[in-house]
């Protein structure tokens, strides 16, 4: 394999798109895009995704100086803090929040992954304490989510949350919202799934892989053999549909992934369609690499590892339907695999994903 490349990256996400109020989310080609209006400058979710990155980096390379960016995303998460508890998502070019009424549950679930991951860091540990602060006094939002992206990244944070310390503070509140979520997240692939269609609503969106990775981690945390057949069988169901040949048969060598030029949906399945084949986000990519290997590790099987987080961690170098590296040369990652080759732009999004994926491959 590979030697995996981090530094121009890690460099690219400290120096060129964070500034003082946060990671900038969208770019001009290489060049950050700053400006006061819709689409807003800064988003939690780009900024909860780059503390998660920082966090890992801190015990896998603490040589890499982050410049105390850790504290630059903490404070914008402070300064995005709802009256009700959650998060407003994005901010103009003064940090101020846009408060839009509409609770982004997805945002929320994020944030709260990314305070997990600070408590497992060698961050300082008054920054350890802080984060943990906020986390707890939200403990009881969780119950209220009701989207399957929500719900999945939530259980993704109370397993990091517990980490090694299972019977510690917290642990029957923290229990019964897994069990909670867990079971939501069971019901709705219970629901969903007939006739080869094995997934948890009607259509394959964004994101995919958390779902599978979540039930995985829930039945880690709960010991339920149920929970932890479900969560394979629903990663596996978006494995096939996620790998091809050149030929366009299913395989197991090429990622494509679930294209968003629309969302594949289980009309499309039923009716022997194949999911759309652009565009092919970054976001796909790294999510899978992320899900094969905890399931590698929770199920005992190195395939999941060794074969499928391998070959998609490929992607992004090129092993791909184009047959070009969405790796740019600058350190950035370009946002998206087109029709027409890539999309030059290098976003947020996409370098914190590369960067995500990257810490799971070490």
């Amino acid at each position: 394999m590979e030697k995996i490349i981090i530094k121009p990256q890690f460099r690219r996400m400290i120096e060129v798109m964070t500034d003082d109020i946060g990671i900038v989310q969208h770019s001009d080609l290489d060049i950050p895009i700053k400006r006061d209006r819709n689409p807003y400058p800064y988003s939690i979710d780009d900024v909860a995704r780059a503390l998660v990155v920082v966090s890992r980096f801190s015990s896998l390379f603490p040589h890499l100086d982050s410049k105390d960016k850790h504290r630059t995303y903490l404070n914008f998460i402070k300064r995005a803090m709802r009256p009700d508890g959650f998060f407003y998502n994005y901010q103009d070019l003064r940090g101020e929040p846009i408060k839009e009424t509409q609770i982004e549950e997805d945002c929320f679930s994020r944030v709260m992954w990314a305070l997990s991951e600070v408590q497992s860091s060698d961050l300082p540990a008054k920054f350890r304490e802080e984060t943990r602060d906020i986390f707890e006094e939200r403990l009881p939002l969780i119950s209220k989510l009701s989207s399957l992206n929500s719900q999945a990244l939530a259980l993704i944070a109370l397993e990091k949350y517990l980490g090694k310390k299972r019977i510690d503070y917290n642990k029957d509140l923290v229990y019964g919202i897994v069990k909670h979520l867990a079971d939501e997240l069971s019901g709705s692939l219970d629901r969903n799934s007939e006739n080869g269609w094995t997934w948890f609503s009607d259509k394959m969106t964004y994101d995919n892989a958390r779902l599978p990775q979540a039930l995985l981690m829930s039945s880690e945390i709960l010991d339920d053999e149920r929970l932890l057949m479900q969560g394979k069988k629903s990663l596996d169901f978006l494995i096939k549909q996620s790998f091809r040949s050149s030929n366009g048969n299913n395989h197991d060598r090429v990622f494509y992934g679930i294209g968003n030029d629309r969302w594949f949906t289980k009309t499309d399945f039923l009716q022997g369609k194949k999911p759309p084949v652009y565009d092919q986000q970054t976001i796909e990519a790294g999510a899978m690499v992320e899900a094969c290997i905890d399931a590698s590790r929770i199920l005992v099987n190195n395939n999941y590892k060794i074969f499928y987080a391998r070959n998609v961690f490929g992607w992004f170098r090129g092993v791909n339907v184009s047959k070009n590296n969405v790796l740019a040369e600058n350190g950035g990652v370009y946002d998206a695999i087109t029709k027409n080759s890539v999309s030059e732009n290098q976003g947020a999004e996409s370098l914190v994903g590369y960067l995500l994926a990257a810490s799971k491959m070490m």
